[in-house]
């Protein structure tokens, strides 16, 4: 199992930051004066150092699982305060590391991490023991609500809490832009040091994504076509490359109308478009994204 360490990526010292507030008690400390643990589980390297950033900025202890079988371990070992859970991970989804965890008599909190704006997606997470959600793409001024609704709650109870209805992911209505510098320093708490190395990260990882996907293409697989622009439309959005976010988005959407089958997917919003173009779209958006941070002043 690979738990990531805080010194993978240095985020820098809050005391370092000159607009940092001057407060007698961290928001991540309890009442025993014990810094509160927050387990996130997520596969994407974006999103991991995107939660890393927000949450040990905030004085958070920060655990990392890259799949649903790490979460469940996690969750046994480290006694976590809160549990931010993405629902989409290999080997084990969120949905059933939760209810792995919900019958190990564990009641932490449980925050479901989402793309999907799918109809029903919060009953689906509610019955398997999930709290609340946290749509992606998201910045700290949406993860910070969360964490003051959950973290400090007494009168948390595992039954009968509502949830409210997932509102559609508006990464799409958004300019396509190619790389948005300003704020993806905005997301990762005005550490433009952390953007040129997560940024770095990205691109390394995602040019590898490629080869699987088209091998993928290749023998027919479109649960893992899917899957993989999934990932690559997470990671992007959450870096403000909105462009790039939107053709892996349209590639993910494509692998499910073809396996859908025709009759259903003449009514899917890619129909008619070949998968393998929406696939040449994804690598051109790619190249266009890597090529302008090669070139990006702030980013050397």
């Amino acid at each position: 199992m690979k738990t990531i360490a805080t010194a993978e990526i240095d985020l820098g010292s809050p005391e370092d930051e000159s607009d940092a507030a001057v407060t007698s008690v961290s928001p991540g400390a309890a009442a025993s004066g014990r810094t509160r643990v927050i387990l996130v589980a997520e596969d994407h390297f974006v999103n991991q150092q995107l939660f890393k950033t927000i949450l040990e900025k905030r004085g958070y202890q920060t655990v990392l699982a890259s799949n649903g079988r790490e979460a469940v371990t996690e969750a046994q070992t480290r006694s976590p305060d809160l549990i931010f859970m993405d629902v989409q991970m290999p080997e084990m989804n969120g949905y059933e590391a939760t209810s792995q965890i919900r019958q190990l008599g564990i009641s932490t909190p449980i925050i479901a991490v989402t793309a999907s704006a799918l109809k029903g997606e919060s009953e689906k997470c509610l019955a398997v023991g999930m709290n609340d959600f946290l749509p992606k793409p998201f910045k700290a001024r949406d993860v910070f609500p969360v964490l003051d609704r959950w973290i400090d709650s007494a009168d948390f109870e595992q039954e009968g809490e509502e949830i409210a209805e997932l509102e559609a992911v508006d990464g799409e209505e958004e300019s396509a832009a190619i790389f948005d510098f300003e704020s993806a320093v905005e997301s990762f708490m005005n550490k433009p040091e952390v953007v040129t190395r997560v940024v770095q990260g990205f691109i390394d990882r995602t040019g590898e994504r490629f080869a699987a996907m088209q091998e993928a293409l290749e023998r027919g697989d479109l649960k893992t076509v899917g899957s993989e622009a999934h990932a690559i439309k997470g990671g992007a959005w959450n870096l403000s490359a909105i462009a790039l976010g939107n053709a892996a988005a349209a590639v993910e959407r494509g692998a499910h109308a073809a396996a859908i089958g025709a009759e259903e997917a003449a009514a899917a919003d890619q129909a008619g478009t070949p998968l393998e173009t929406l696939y040449q779209d994804l690598v051109h958006e790619f190249n266009r994204f890597a090529e302008h941070c090669r070139h990006h002043p702030e980013l050397h």
